[in-house]
């Protein structure tokens, strides 16, 4: 009986999915740029597909590992590099939506300074709290020690 044997083709088969290519440190970071790009052209009100932010993902986490190797100094280039993009598009998008009057950062910064206010009246209350209950404890070991004999240790 003879097998025959499966031979992969050194040719890429028309009818399946593309082959990945190796991305450069070059390619990664264009295509971040096209695809936030993409997503900083999407408007408010419409919704950015699942596949761009697929692909936003896994260049993001090819980056990061890429750069996670810090002798690798290209890629640690490009880590930062990405970096400064991201925090631009962010920066733009935070201006975008405020001059479209979908996005108020001073109200929202003066909501923030109150949750922190609040935080700090609540450590503030919890350090009270605690201060009392160091000194109520203190006071039970007084009271406690007073009542009961004294013994002496002779050495």
């Amino acid at each position: 009986m003879t097998t025959q044997s499966k031979k992969r083709s050194l040719t890429p088969d028309s009818t399946g999915p593309a082959p990945k290519r190796a991305r450069t440190n070059d390619n990664l970071l264009t295509e971040l740029t096209q695809v936030l790009a993409e997503i900083k052209s999407t408007p408010s009100s419409g919704e950015i597909s699942a596949e761009l932010l697929e692909t936003f993902k896994l260049l993001m986490l090819q980056i990061e590992r890429l750069s996670a190797d810090e002798t690798n100094q290209e890629a640690v280039q490009m880590k930062h590099e990405s970096d400064r993009c991201l925090e631009s598009w962010f920066d733009d998008l935070l201006a975008q939506c405020e001059a479209d009057g979908e996005l108020d950062l001073d109200t929202l910064e003066d909501q923030l300074g109150e949750e922190d206010d609040d935080e700090d009246d609540m450590e503030a209350a919890l350090s009270l709290a605690l201060a009392l209950q160091d000194e109520q404890e203190q006071e039970q070991e007084e009271e406690d020690d007073a009542k009961s004999p004294a013994v002496q240790v002779i050495a």
